[in-house]
């Protein structure tokens, strides 16, 4: 059994995200991309209990980047995007260490691509960091 949920909670949904994200979306359009993120989230969930919350967390985070893509939204902190071409893993690994070991100094996402056949070789060694090298992050309010 579906439940779909009344057009008034995504009104207020709405309403909530076009007050949060004043001057960047009307409440028209917060309103197209809540029911937008809820139908994408519905099409692959197998329990649909709490949907409507992720589908305003989705929406808020469309929003978020969305803001911070047009520049009117500043970034905290840096954000380091990992993707994996081979859909194993590798990308969630990635983003979770680098997220650990960043103490909140980041934020890292991570993405999966299609494999593809690509006729590529790795850079040259000279681009990589030499052995014993390390990485230093810095915070933005330093």
């Amino acid at each position: 059994m579906t439940c779909t949920p009344g057009e008034a909670l995504f009104d207020r949904i709405a309403a909530r995200l076009a007050a949060r994200f004043h001057g960047l979306v009307s409440v028209e359009t917060a309103r197209r991309l809540v029911t937008d993120s809820y139908r994408q989230l519905h099409a692959t969930a197998r329990v649909d209990a709490h949907l409507v919350v992720l589908a305003e967390r989705f929406a808020a985070a469309r929003l978020t980047a969305l803001a911070q893509a047009e520049g009117r939204l500043d970034k905290p902190v840096p954000e380091v995007l990992f993707v994996c071409d081979a859909n194993a893993g590798r990308s969630q690994m990635a983003a979770a260490l680098a997220m650990a070991r960043g103490c909140g100094r980041l934020h890292a996402r991570s993405a999966g691509a299609p494999r593809r056949r690509r006729n590529w070789s790795w850079p040259s060694s000279t681009s990589w960091p030499r052995s014993g090298s390390t990485c230093r992050l810095s915070s933005p309010n330093r």
